[in-house]
C-alpha cells in the first residue's frame, strides 16, 4: 500500500526506525517524534515542539530544504477530503512567519502568514 500511496502522490506513515534516522539530526534536546509521513521525495514529521518538513530537489540531487514550523506559530489547519471514488485530499497548514507574533496572542496580518501544503492523503 505504501508504494501505491507514493506513486499516486499520497502520504504514507513512515516506520519509526526510518523516521529516527532521517529526522534525528534535526531534533532538539528533549524533542520527541510523534509521527512521520513520506511522499515520493518529500517527507514531514510532527514532534512535541514543531513540524519539520523536508523538501528534496530530486532523486539524484542531494539538496534538501528543511522547514521548521513551531507549533505555537500555527494559525490554522484545514483538510479537504475527496468525493467518492476520487483520491484527492489536501491538508493545508497556515502559520505565522514573523518571530514577534504568536498564533495564540495576535491575529496576524495577511502579509505575515504563510501557507504550507503539507500532503495529499488518501481519503
Amino acid at each position: 500500500m505504501a508504494l501505491i500511496n507514493a506513486l499516486t502522490g499520497n502520504a504514507s506513515l513512515m516506520k519509526e526506525e526510518k523516521a529516527r534516522e532521517q529526522y534525528g539530526p534535526w531534533l532538539l534536546e528533549n524533542e520527541r517524534l510523534e509521527g512521520a509521513f513520506e511522499l515520493v521525495l518529500d517527507s514531514f514529521c510532527l514532534t512535541n515542539l514543531r513540524l519539520i518538513a523536508l523538501d528534496r530537489e530530486g532523486p539524484v540531487n542531494p539538496k534538501v530544504d528543511v522547514r521548521s514550523i513551531p507549533l505555537a506559530s500555527i494559525v490554522d489547519v484545514t483538510a479537504r477530503t475527496a468525493g467518492i471514488g476520487i483520491d484527492d485530499s489536501d491538508l493545508t497548514i497556515t502559520y505565522i512567519t514573523s518571530p514577534r507574533l504568536r498564533a495564540h496572542t495576535v491575529e496576524p496580518p495577511s502579509t505575515r502568514a504563510s501557507t504550507l501544503r503539507v500532503c495529499t492523503a488518501t481519503s
